[in-house]
């Protein structure tokens, strides 16, 4: 059974399933169902074991939500509409409670064989599967990567940058300095 900090990360979609059926069993619109389609997301999940962020980006549009596990929170969606939503962590899966205008969904996380498999339930019938692997090393090596050019460029070493790095050091320059 996974932890919820298994489940932080960065996630990318690899494939999807019904996710036109569960738009418009929420309630979204045609050109917005169409739109949702082409967009491939990035979902990063974080936490401290009591607090969950849960940012959701592609190139068409990034929300976010913070929220304590637990505690009802209203949360604006990708699609606009306003919900009351509670999230818990329950049996190994991330569990997200949406209520609206008398209307509810429910979207699990959980990992199943290295993916997160996001199911989405909507009036009791299963609509959409996701599933997303695991981008988090190639994501923080990224970062590392950003806060190192950095830390050069403020230490005055940015021009080393260029420069092919051999095990941790730098190769010998190919010509002599100026005297």
């Amino acid at each position: 059974m996974a932890t919820l900090q298994q489940l932080v990360g960065r996630w990318r979609l690899v494939e999807s399933k019904g996710f036109d059926e569960y738009m418009k069993e929420v309630g979204v619109g045609m050109a917005l169902r169409k739109v949702g389609a082409m967009a491939k997301p990035d979902c990063i999940i974080s936490s401290d074991g009591k607090n969950l962020t849960i940012k959701t980006e592609s190139t068409l549009k990034t929300t976010q939500f913070s929220c304590n596990l637990g505690e009802k929170f209203e949360e604006t969606t990708a699609d606009g509409r306003k919900t009351q939503t509670v999230c818990t962590f329950t049996n190994g899966a991330l569990v997200q409670h949406q209520e609206w205008d008398g209307k509810e969904s429910t979207i699990t996380r959980k990992l199943e064989d290295g993916k997160l498999v996001v199911f989405s339930v909507v009036r009791g019938k299963l609509r959409r599967v996701r599933k997303l692997k695991s981008q988090s090393f190639h994501y923080e090596v990224l970062i590392f990567c950003q806060l190192q050019r950095e830390t050069e460029h403020e230490q005055g070493r940015g021009r080393e940058r260029g420069r092919r790095r051999i095990g941790n050091r730098l190769p010998a320059p190919s010509h002599q300095p100026r005297a």
